[in-house]
């Protein structure tokens, strides 16, 4: 009748009603999108492993022999290149020629080309070796030269002091100073090492004094070499110091006339030495086998 007309009449304008059917439906909606999210993230994956594989062929391209014809061998163990260095005579006044200076870092370091080397030099370290040698030298063949001081540097001494100076005026004026009574408990230091002049005289001399204090009466040759070695360090350039380019040269010639210019006095090292190899190691242009 009328009344069932009218009631299809307005589910047909509401739209069906939503049941089981429905829900079925939008959960493999769902379904469909968790997957597609599955697939991006292997597609992901698989463009890392690609990535990986295009940067391991190009590592194994570097490291072909120049004519590309296959894995360059690896290369033998090597030695300390300072041993090397040394052992070979490399480092000589002979091959000065063959040094490019390239500059000085950080006020202390000076950077030079040799061969395929890059050698690292303390400038410190290297003035102290060149003074510490030319002093022994002077010291053991008795011709070290004394440079005055005028005026005289005057020092005040206390008895002990005095004491340990005139048991030792000796080893003093074999290592190049010339000092004497100037009245009362005073001294006038007149003369230094000529390798040591330009230094604080008073200070140097007051410490090479305290260390002959802890010594026995008299010191012995090693005692007045141990002194020759600190005098050296008080007496070397500096770290944070700049030296010009004519400088650095003038140390370097004279570094390369010593038979070993690889170590301070105190056994620290003049220089270190990197190869090319090693650099193209660092910037993995070459690989190690």
């Amino acid at each position: 009748g009328s009344l069932g007309y009218t009631l299809l009449t307005t589910a047909i304008q509401e739209g069906p009603i939503s049941g089981p059917t429905e829900t079925l439906k939008a959960d493999a909606v769902k379904t469909d999108a968790v997957k597609a999210d599955a697939l991006k993230a292997e597609a992901l994956k698989a463009n890392a492993l690609k990535s990986e594989a295009l940067k391991a062929d190009t590592l194994k391209e570097d490291a072909l022999d120049p004519n590309g014809k296959g894995p360059a061998a690896a290369p033998a163990q090597v030695r300390p290149v300072q041993e090397d260095l040394f052992e070979s005579r490399l480092l000589t006044a002979k091959n000065r020629s063959r040094f490019q200076v390239i500059g000085q870092v950080f006020s202390t370091y000076w950077l030079v080309q040799f061969e395929d080397k890059l050698l690292i030099i303390d400038q410190h370290a290297a003035h102290e070796k060149v003074k510490y040698e030319n002093l022994m030298r002077r010291f053991r063949e008795r011709q070290v030269v004394s440079q005055s001081l005028m005026p005289p540097v005057i020092v005040s001494l206390s008895l002990q002091e005095a004491d340990v100076l005139a048991r030792n005026r000796d080893a003093f004026a074999a290592l190049g100073f010339e000092v004497e009574a100037f009245g009362g408990n005073e001294y006038a230091i007149r003369g230094v090492p000529m390798d040591l002049y330009g230094c604080s005289e008073k200070d140097l001399f007051l410490e090479v004094l305290d260390g002959m204090a802890a010594e026995s009466p008299r010191i012995g040759v090693q005692s007045v070499e141990e002194k020759i070695a600190s005098m050296s360090c008080k007496a070397a350039v500096k770290g944070n110091m700049r030296l010009s380019v004519a400088e650095a040269e003038a140390l370097i010639d004279e570094l390369l006339s010593l038979d070993n210019p690889y170590h301070c006095p105190h056994g620290r090292p003049t220089m270190i030495s990197m190869d090319k190899t090693e650099l193209e190691k660092k910037f993995k242009r070459i690989v190690s086998g």
